[in-house]
C-alpha cells in the first residue's frame, strides 16, 4: 500500500498544501530569476577584451515605474547599446548629511565623515533594453 493512502485525511491535506507550496515557490523563483538574469543564448562564447563595461550617467530624474531613461554621454568609448543589453540602473546619490562646516559634518559624530542616512543610495535593478532611439533607450 503506497505511504500516502495511510496518511489521515489531515496529513494528507497538509502534504498536499506543503506540495503545492513547493511547487508555487519553486515556479515563482525560476519566473523571479529570468526577469534578472541574463539568458544562456546571450552570453559570449569567448574572453572578454577591450571595455567590457560601461557607464552612462542620466539626464535628470528616473521616475519609480518608468519604462524609458535619458542617457548622458558615456564615460568612456563604449559600443552603442542595442536592444537586448542588459543594464544595471543604479542610484548612486541619496544620502543625508550634516553639513556644518566644521568637525561634525556627515554623521555628527566629530570625525567629519560618513552620514546619517544612506537613503537610497546603492540600490539598483537589472534592465532589458527594449528600444533605441538615439539617447533615449526603453526598458523592461
Amino acid at each position: 500500500m503506497h505511504i500516502f493512502n495511510r496518511l489521515s485525511n489531515g496529513m494528507r491535506t497538509a502534504a498536499l498544501f506543503k506540495t503545492l507550496i513547493w511547487v508555487t515557490f519553486s515556479l515563482g523563483l525560476q519566473a523571479a530569476i529570468a526577469q534578472v538574469c541574463a539568458p544562456p543564448a546571450s552570453l559570449p562564447n569567448a574572453s572578454a577584451s577591450g571595455i567590457v563595461n560601461s557607464y552612462y550617467a542620466n539626464n535628470g530624474n528616473l521616475n519609480v515605474g518608468a519604462t524609458t531613461l535619458v542617457l548622458g554621454a558615456p564615460r568612456a568609448a563604449s559600443p552603442a547599446l542595442v536592444v537586448g543589453d542588459l543594464l544595471m540602473v543604479m542610484q548612486m546619490q541619496d544620502a543625508s548629511i550634516i553639513t556644518s562646516n566644521n568637525n561634525t559634518y556627515g554623521n555628527g559624530t566629530g570625525a567629519g565623515t560618513g552620514s546619517t542616512s544612506v537613503g537610497r543610495s546603492g540600490l539598483f535593478e537589472f534592465v532589458r533594453v527594449t528600444s533605441v532611439a538615439g539617447t533615449t533607450i526603453g526598458f523592461t
